[in-house]
């Protein structure tokens, strides 16, 4: 199959001034895609992955594989993906063992809030809209942001931004590569 040519899903939030491709996969698959839209507040930035299930496969070898899209594991990489997009580049190869470091404390921190998922004081749960269907959305207040995942059912997805609009919108959008087609 020609990767280049398959099709994935991907969520953009709707009343996007602009909105690219960040990443793309067609074994999960999974397409995340970075927006910019305006709400009464001013510009948002938001960066959203869906994960399209697709069940657990069997490979060539035998050994089954799938995408754990159960909701602690989707809690703890919401955390991680605000939390790692926060990490400083690495300048020079004197700051590699201080970038190491902070990346694991990313982890064991995502890992931390991913536990406390059942506490709706750490993970609210508020609406998303998605094509015209109400979903809940679990989120997570950081002082410089938020992030949340939801369930769709034939998909799930994480989102991290600056702040989420009162009334966030997704829309469905085909992807083909890293290029968003016309819904």
């Amino acid at each position: 199959m020609d990767h280049d040519a398959a099709l994935t899903t991907a969520l953009v939030p709707a009343g996007a001034t602009t909105a690219e491709v960040v990443e793309w996969s067609t074994t999960d698959p999974d397409t995340g895609v970075t927006a910019t839209l305006h709400d009464d507040l001013g510009p948002v930035r938001m960066t959203v992955r869906t994960i399209v299930r697709t069940g657990e496969r069997l490979t060539d070898e035998g050994f089954a594989h799938g995408v754990a899209t159960d909701a602690l594991t989707l809690a703890a990489s919401a955390a991680r993906a605000f939390l790692a997009a926060r990490l400083p580049p690495i300048e020079s190869e004197d700051q590699r063992p201080a970038a190491l470091a902070a990346a694991r404390a990313v982890d064991v921190e995502a890992d931390a809030l991913g536990a406390r998922l059942p506490d709706q004081d750490v993970w609210p749960i508020r609406a998303v809209e998605v094509d015209g269907v109400r979903y809940a959305l679990r989120v997570h207040a950081f002082p410089d942001g938020v992030a949340g995942f939801g369930d769709l059912g034939s998909e799930v997805f994480t989102v991290a931004a600056d702040r989420l609009p009162e009334d966030l919108v997704l829309l469905r959008r085909p992807v083909r590569g890293r290029v968003l087609l016309d819904g």
